[in-house]
């Protein structure tokens, strides 16, 4: 039985990764343009900790306690002993003094929330495959180091996320409206910026994703596979090695309906893997040229960017009501002291 592969009804030479050419060379061509603004990443922040919204929690909520706590102090200390009978100088010195540590416990309150959401959301790296193809639409370009610091075979080259992948390691080109490439899209769903490039192999049964730095707790994906099944395993050493953490088999997904799209690979649906430890690499598993990856995603369970970015924790709202009641406080103690102030 012959397989209907992801790049079914194109020739051997447009499979193959070949020397970028310029644009002119070949008819309908058009430079593929990456869309968004990607910065590179130190390979050391891919080391993902899940659990960050766990512990960004658990810091808002030792805020709150300790704004908490300065609130009621603040509050005690100004009815136990009014200010009225000490001298100006001595009162204002006292002013002063409360509204500097008010101020200091705000800020550093707020900071330290602003930062633990940013680490949050650089936490979460989503590999697109796209742009590895020197052109749109394109042959199929090999991934090499286009996210470790180097390039593509077509010579591009990505973010640095500390993220190498195994020598047959491929970019195939998807299908969008009115561009037919190979036999493979998204069918216009999921990501914008992720539907012009996806991760497959022609040749052996497997190929690997290395990261150096390790990463632990899991990952996600999009993938598609109309024929055959497939697996992903994740392992501690580099390409293959070590121990085997967790594997995952992943089932055969079904053909259409893409209309518009003429791809039968089409469309991609998620799929995830959790596990001890930390890995330093994964297997994408399958029959060759049968199986098709996008969206590889570090730190989220849903593939593709985060929709909105990471959301606050219940307790940041209550943080922010915590500063408030702080902030009237201050005013209120602040016109009672002036008050006092006049009258002495």
């Amino acid at each position: 039985m012959t397989l209907i592969s992801p790049w079914d009804g194109y020739p051997e030479t447009a499979r193959r990764p070949r020397t970028p050419q310029p644009l002119s060379h070949k008819r309908g061509y058009y430079r593929n343009v990456l869309d968004g603004d990607v910065k590179a990443k130190h390979p050391s922040q891919i080391k993902i900790q899940v659990n960050i919204y766990v512990n960004i929690t658990v810091l808002i909520q030792k805020i709150n306690l300790a704004v908490g706590l300065i609130a009621f102090e603040y509050y005690k200390g100004e009815g136990a002993r009014p200010l009225k009978g000490l001298s100006r100088s001595r009162q204002e010195l006292i002013m002063s003094m409360k509204r500097r540590l008010l101020s200091t416990v705000s800020a550093a309150a707020l900071a330290s929330s602003i930062m633990a959401c940013g680490s949050a959301r650089a936490a979460v790296i989503d590999l697109t495959f796209e742009g590895i193809n020197a052109t749109y639409p394109s042959g199929f370009a090999f991934i090499n180091d286009f996210y470790n610091g180097g390039t593509s075979s077509d010579g591009t080259s990505g973010p640095n996320f500390g993220i190498g992948f195994s020598s047959n390691a491929q970019a195939i080109c998807l299908n969008t409206i009115g561009v037919s490439c190979s036999n493979t899209s998204r069918g216009g769903l999921g990501d914008p910026a992720s539907q012009k490039g996806g991760l497959f192999f022609l040749s052996a049964s497997q190929t690997f994703m290395n990261v150096a730095a390790g990463f632990d707790t899991g990952f996600s994906f999009n993938y598609t596979a109309i024929s055959q099944a497939g697996s992903v395993s994740v392992f501690s050493g580099l390409n293959g090695t070590g121990t085997l953490l967790a594997m995952l088999s992943i089932p055969t997904t079904p053909s259409g309906p893409c209309p518009g799209y003429s791809a039968g690979f089409c469309p991609f649906f998620p799929d995830g893997i959790s596990f001890s430890g930390t890995a330093m690499s994964v297997a994408f598993s399958g029959v060759e040229d049968q199986i098709v990856f996008d969206d590889v995603t570090f730190g989220s369970s849903t593939p593709g960017p985060p929709v909105g970015g990471v959301p606050l924790p219940a307790t940041a709202p209550l943080f922010a009501t915590g500063l408030g009641v702080i902030g009237l406080l201050a005013r209120r103690r602040k016109q009672k002291q002036a008050a006092a102030i006049a009258a002495a």
